[in-house]
């Protein structure tokens, strides 16, 4: 059906474009904001029947309140990548204190990201005007944005994947991308790459994973689980309790322990391992007469539910791999974070390789110089998405920083501190962050961190390269620079002799 096969697409280069939003925000990197006011435009009188929609700012930098006005229809937009209640209190105050209530009868915000599930205004902002503002209607983002684009007819939803095509779709760009590997660089780089051009790396890793996957129905009974983990020395689970908890629960009551790199969906297992293998602990707890054999696009390319329990799926395999590498996932931040060696806070540094041998500190500690305490640790860390284009799986890497007070515990100056460190890094140190991440991650040829006489499982996720384009116009590093502070200069002289590009405190 033209309409369900448009509409996909249309979820599919949204997603892309909210990535995007959210990778560059996460950097500090603003402009793509900026220019997401012009994209828009065209989107937005398609959807709402809008022609006279302009960008505000084009008459007025400062416009306030808003960014976006069709002053025939009366309708107004604020585009933002700053999803909270203070910030739409903020709008709404400069939106009525300039009067452009009486100009517009509706105001609506666009979150560039994704919005809140709900949404505080202050009663006193409100009751300046008789104007209709309603969160649950006038506040959209993406996915508000699909579910009225499933309202229009066939033909404007086709004007709408077009738009989205030249506009947000990365296949033109990943069209143009190479993997840096040594067939591409033979068959384009010295094609393309000259002294007036370098070459431009995403944050997006190519991987691929095993052709088979496995499926059973789960053979657990919930409720004699649950109630024999409310015993001594059971997980004591709530009635509540996931599919995957009660997975887990049922394995250790069958004095069991197995890694985590499997996900359960709709009553059933699901993973790369080989159930039909009769050592596997996962067979204990699956009705064995209904395993069965698929592959991986079988799964995912049913619908998007099957495709994000599939993402789940890549993320608790990188999970039980980065594992051995000492890196671990903390779930409330939704980081991977590089933690001290042998469960003690010393500084961690690791070797690695890209044009010259450098070494990295992952892991640094800082102490108080009256108390020669502890005074905090910084840990390299990273954020990482799915990404599934073209039918070729990525994971996307968004270096970030993780602040403990002695190593394990996180600090309660957490964020003032990530905050200072994001404030004083320039593009040069997040890329370098990035390559060296990527490079880590990579590097699967290691002895184990471990004591125990446990051997490194490679894990079932292959790594490939960066995805990088050549031909981007060179820029010159020095000029960009000319008004860093020298510290800063030194260190961004050299992108690999000068890592890890350490700040001072």
């Amino acid at each position: 059906m033209r309409q369900l096969e448009l509409i996909h697409k249309i979820i599919e280069q949204f997603s892309v474009f909210v990535a995007q939003i959210k990778g560059a925000s996460s950097i500090n990197l603003y402009d793509i904001n900026i220019l997401s006011e012009y994209m828009l435009i065209p989107l937005f009188k398609e959807i709402f029947q809008l022609s006279a929609l302009r960008n505000v700012n084009d008459d007025d930098k400062n416009y306030p309140g808003i960014d976006l006005a069709d002053d025939e229809n009366r309708v107004a937009f604020q585009i933002t990548s700053t999803a909270t209640s203070s910030k739409l209190n903020q709008t709404l105050n400069q939106f009525f204190k300039h009067e452009l209530d009486k100009k517009y009868d509706r105001l609506y915000f666009y979150i560039l990201t994704e919005k809140q599930s709900s949404y505080t205004i202050k009663r006193d902002i409100l009751n300046q005007s008789n104007f209709d503002f309603s969160p649950s209607r006038d506040i959209l983002d993406s996915i508000s944005l699909i579910k009225k684009i499933q309202g229009l007819d066939l033909n404007s939803i086709e004007n709408v994947h077009s738009i989205l095509e030249n506009q947000f779709s990365i296949h033109q760009r990943l069209s143009s991308f190479t993997i840096n590997n040594e067939s591409a660089n033979q068959s384009n780089a010295h094609d393309i790459e000259s002294e007036t051009s370098e070459k431009l790396y995403s944050n997006l890793l190519e991987i691929t994973f095993p052709n088979k996957l496995y499926i059973a129905y789960l053979n657990i009974d919930r409720k004699n689980v649950i109630k024999s983990s409310r015993v001594d020395g059971g997980g004591y689970l709530k009635n509540s309790a996931s599919a995957r908890d009660i997975v887990r629960e049922s394995l250790n009551q069958k004095r069991m322990k197995f890694a985590n790199d499997w996900t359960c969906h709709e009553n059933k297992l699901i993973t790369f391992h080989d159930l039909n293998d009769n050592l596997i602990p996962l067979r204990e707890i699956v009705d064995e007469g209904t395993i069965e054999e698929f592959e991986p696009e079988e799964f995912y390319l049913i619908d998007k539910d099957h495709e994000n329990v599939f993402k789940g799926l890549l993320h608790y395999c990188l999970m039980r791999y980065l594992y051995q590498k000492n890196i671990e996932w903390k779930h409330e931040d939704r980081l991977f974070v590089f933690m001290p060696e042998y469960g003690e806070p010393k500084k961690r540094q690791i070797r690695w390789f890209s044009k010259v041998n450098a070494t990295r500190t992952v892991f640094d500690l800082y102490f108080n110089p009256k108390t020669d305490k502890i005074s905090y640790c910084k840990h390299l860390a990273f954020e990482t998405h799915y990404r599934r284009y073209d039918n070729r799986w990525f994971i996307e890497i968004i270096p970030h920083w993780y602040i403990t007070s002695n190593g394990f515990k996180k600090s309660y100056y957490a964020s003032e501190k990530i905050k200072w460190l994001k404030r004083n890094e320039r593009n040069q140190h997040v890329f370098n962050h990035l390559k060296f991440i990527a490079s880590y991650i990579k590097e699967k040829e290691q002895l184990s961190l471990f004591d125990d006489g446990k051997q490194f499982f490679p894990g079932f996720i292959t790594f490939k390269q960066l995805l990088s384009t050549c031909g981007h116009p060179r820029i010159n590093d020095i000029e960009w620079n000319w008004d860093e502070e020298k510290e800063k200069k030194k260190s961004l002289n050299d992108s690999q002799q000068s890592l890890p590009c350490e700040f001072l405190y």
